[in-house]
């Protein structure tokens, strides 16, 4: 399993930010405007002359790791269930702001468990440009820093051998902690495209040619007196994806509490029948906390953002999360009460340092309350739904979204980037009146396919299956219902207060077609035996399941084998009515990965077609949230 997997669970739980995702739509389409003339997409020509870049990538080296991970086991508990992690966030804080051109830092930097197990170390931070020599120039007090202020402090509380250190500090003075390997020099534009037209880009070429391109736009106004949008550079998306994100500093409004700050999401896509890959952009918000309320024992960490007006370029990441009083003796009367504070990482300790923050700055509360910033930088804490409400909304206007576009677009045309409008309406032919047919995704009501699947079941018992009105023409409501209690159990006063559901206008003829669609399309896979449709469902959706395995069979017959199967226990549910709740967002996910390894191996061993559909609530009674790592980890599961 690969360990980005965790740690992205884990940071997307932690941030929970207000990043939108970015739509799958490449053009706004406003009033008057016909299509394809506000793209917020950008490309390349064919004939573009060859953009090449140097980089470099850091890793450790094996002997170097070796000792570290020694340092780590030691942490082990009596009973080897539970280690501390090294204290990587100080390091990951001083790189970033001590390389300049570095454009992607890995947020545990190869310095977990599954990085340790690892036969050979793996990159744990890319660069653009530079040469080797002032890379070595650079990192040589950034190491210093972190093994004399951070690692070594760690090791005496953890009372480990104080050899360990010294090991390191002599691999350091011989420059043999990391190794700097130079990336070959290669083409990031233009693709390649296969026998179909699509542009065929090979992995880095994602990751390089979206940072290449941020960096390209960092450090610029993309919004007009919001001053230089800057890099992120360590984020909860993948380490190795093409995409990343850059942001305005904070924003206030008149008379409006609180602030927020703009976000340009860009991405590398392709699609089908363009040779060149495609720049996308969207932009949303990020709305900062002004009151961090009180912490308890099950508060997620915080991710705060430092904007230093030295800096034009990129901002600071460092987090807040929640620890308990260590003060074992209370008085009786204190005992009850809330014994759980906010408190700063190491990542920050090392950012303040870097950039002569205040001593002063050591309350998150305060952060919130904007009593840590000036003139010179501001401190921020990202606002996460539940621990407060905010003034401001969420949603960017679409001439932001357009402003950001053009801005960017006039940024990197130097480079041969164009707008995207190569795709647009398909025209009536001539003479033919133009009526856009959306047939393809038109909706099939709720109602034509209860009424459908009921007349599904009903033929099984030797009854006319045709699709028409003249099933329902032999019905009355009474008739009705009693064919939904025998078949699933319910009534129609259960189904939108029972209406009349003869009354409906149905669609017999479009699902007809809808079907006859289907079953040609599925008997067209070169597939030498049926396609297996996993179900799993919790014990409480034994109607929906039912009604679902029907609609299946009527859209698919039987060319989709299906098979409803229970969920495994505790893989779904809130956090709390879980094992283990106590556990941080990585663990947890590992644990529902490993309960879901019984039945993986079983439909492994079917060595067949499989698709898989999960029938589970988001909301639990009361009102509780299904665990938020429950359902990637049970994704990451089945895709193995």
């Amino acid at each position: 399993m690969n360990e980005e997997i965790f740690d992205e669970i884990e940071q997307n739980e932690e941030e929970e930010n207000e990043t939108q995702v970015v739509p799958d739509t490449l053009y706004i389409q406003q009033a008057n405007k016909s299509f394809g003339e506000i793209p917020l997409a950008l490309t390349v020509p064919d004939n573009l002359e060859p953009v090449k870049v140097e980089g470099f990538t850091l890793a450790w080296q094996k002997v170097a790791l070796g000792i570290l991970k020694d340092i780590q086991k030691s942490t082990l508990t009596q009973d080897k269930s539970q280690s501390k992690n090294l204290p990587y966030v100080s390091l990951r804080g001083l790189l970033e702001i001590g390389l300049d051109n570095v454009t992607r830092i890995q947020s545990n930097l190869s310095l977990s468990q599954y990085y340790f197990n690892s036969q050979e170390p793996q990159p744990f931070a890319y660069l653009d440009g530079g040469d080797k020599d002032t890379i070595i120039k650079l990192l040589r007090p950034i190491l210093n820093d972190w093994i004399t202020n951070h690692l070594k402090p760690f090791t005496e509380r953890e009372n480990i051998d104080p050899k360990k250190i010294d090991d390191l500090l002599d691999l350091y003075e011989k420059d043999e902690l990391l190794t700097i390997k130079g990336l070959y020099q290669f083409q990031i534009l233009p693709w390649e495209w296969n026998k179909t037209g699509t542009a065929q880009g090979k992995g880095y070429q994602y990751r390089v040619l979206i940072d290449y391109l941020a960096r390209k736009i960092a450090g610029k106004e993309i919004f007009k007196d919001l001053g230089p949008i800057k890099r992120i550079i360590s984020s909860s998306s993948s380490f190795r994806t093409g995409t990343t994100e850059l942001i305005t500093n904070p924003i206030s409004l008149e008379n409006t509490k609180g602030k927020f700050s703009l976000v340009v999401s860009l991405e590398i896509v392709t699609y089908p029948s363009v040779h060149q890959p495609l720049l996308k952009i969207d932009v949303s918000k990020r709305r900062w906390l002004y009151d961090l309320g009180t912490p308890s024992f099950n508060s997620s960490k915080i991710s705060g953002f430092i904007f230093s007006k030295k800096y034009r370029d990129r901002c600071f990441i460092y987090q807040v999360f929640c620890q308990k009083d260590k003060h074992k003796k209370k008085p009786k009367e204190e005992q009850k009460k809330n014994n759980w504070h906010w408190v700063l990482s190491e990542d920050f300790e090392a950012l303040r340092r870097k950039l002569k923050l205040p001593l002063t700055i050591n309350n998150p509360q305060e952060i919130a309350f904007g009593q840590a910033s000036n003139d010179s930088f501001q401190v921020m804490l990202t606002h996460r739904n539940g621990l407060q409400k905010h003034d401001i909304n969420v949603g960017v206007p679409e001439i932001d979204k357009l402003e950001a576009f053009e801005s960017i677009k006039e940024i990197i045309k130097s480079i041969g980037i164009i707008p995207f409008n190569s795709y647009s309406q398909v025209q009536a032919g001539k003479g033919e009146a133009h009526k856009p047919d959306d047939t393809g995704s038109r909706m099939i009501k709720w109602q034509t396919l209860l009424l459908a699947v009921l007349e599904l079941l009903e033929k099984d018992n030797g009854g006319e299956f045709e699709f028409t009105e003249k099933y329902l023409e032999s019905l009355d409501e009474k008739q009705l219902n009693n064919l939904l209690q025998k078949h699933f159990n319910f009534d129609k006063e259960q189904i939108f207060g029972g209406k009349n559901l003869l009354k409906s206008k149905f669609q017999f003829a479009e699902l007809k077609d809808w079907v006859q669609t289907n079953q040609t399309a599925i008997e067209s896979f070169d597939n030498q035996e049926k396609m297996l449709l996993v179900i799993f469902y919790e014990k409480q959706l034994k109607t929906e399941v039912k009604l679902l395995e029907n609609m299946i069979k009527m859209l698919c017959g039987e060319a989709i084998e299906v098979m409803a199967n229970r969920l495994p226990e505790n893989t779904h549910g809130p956090r709390e009515y879980l094992p283990e709740s106590n556990l941080n967002a990585k663990e947890r996910s590992r644990k529902r990965i490993e309960t879901w390894q019984p039945i993986v191996k079983q439909l492994t061993l079917r060595n067949q077609r499989t698709f898989c559909l999960i029938l589970a609530p988001e909301y639990y009674p009361d009102n509780k949230h299904d665990d938020n790592v429950n359902k990637p980890s049970t994704r990451q599961a089945l895709a193995q």
